[in-house]
């Protein structure tokens, strides 16, 4: 049996702030940088998302929930990490352009029906 004073306290959640998308693609699109980043062209991006978007979206409900408040992690953030992952970057690097942990990218990367959907989206490109 465990007293009070003896059970351990719940770290407070950390609220990220996640990216805006919408700002972020237009600097990548300005700059030039979209298709070097992401290795496709923005409505290539775009057709994946469309292709993806429904496996990959969750109840923002329950999400605000399980994480005190922070946001869910859209699909079209899943998708753009996966795609940076897999052109080099880090997981960590990748949890802090985006605003979420290192276990939360981590998990939504190497995720394996994102890696499998993603790998016939591209396959059917070539």
């Amino acid at each position: 049996f465990i007293s009070g004073k003896e059970r351990k306290r719940r770290k407070i959640k950390y609220r990220f702030c996640r990216v805006d998308w919408e700002e972020h693609v237009d600097m990548l699109i300005y700059t030039n940088q979209f298709q070097q980043r992401f290795r496709m062209e923005d409505w290539m991006f775009d057709d994946l998302l469309r292709e993806l978007e429904d496996a990959l979206t969750v109840s923002v409900r329950h999400s605000m929930s399980s994480t005190d408040g922070n946001e869910p992690i859209y699909p079209h953030i899943i998708i753009a990490c996966g795609l940076r992952f897999l052109t080099g970057d880090s997981i960590t690097s990748l949890s802090d352009l985006y605003g979420m942990s290192v276990a939360s990218a981590r998990q939504k990367i190497l995720d394996n029906k994102l890696n499998y959907m993603m790998y016939l989206y591209i396959y059917r490109l070539v």
